[in-house]
């Protein structure tokens, strides 16, 4: 079974939360979700800390133990005190938008060389 230490280096942060590990025979998926902090609007550049809501993303990941790997992020969606700009916490293994992690994007490219 993988352990949270092993999620966190594979990850690369220490703010990664692991809450749960769902394995079936052929693939893999890793609830996570990132320790709250505060962050900066935009649009206007001010500091909030204040959560509008939370979105669950399925993000694909490198192959772990021969399996296809999952992602099943939950993602805080702050709102801006200020100006009211709704946005997502910056997750720094995931481009935006991004629907696979920079990491397999990586190994992707490596594979085809």
């Amino acid at each position: 079974m993988l352990n949270h230490n092993y999620i966190t280096e594979l990850l690369k942060s220490k703010d990664i939360i692991l809450h749960q590990v769902v394995e079936s025979e052929n693939e893999i998926e890793l609830h996570i979700s990132q320790a709250q902090k505060p962050h900066k609007c935009p649009k206007c550049g001010s500091i909030t800390s204040k959560i509008h809501d939370y979105r669950v993303q399925r993000v694909k990941d490198i192959p772990i133990m021969g399996k296809r790997t999952y992602l099943v992020l939950r993602k805080r969606r702050y709102v801006c005190k200020e100006c009211g700009k709704k946005f997502f916490e910056h997750i720094n293994f995931l481009g935006k938008r991004q629907r696979m992690t920079n990491r397999l994007a990586a190994y992707i490219i490596s594979q085809l060389k």
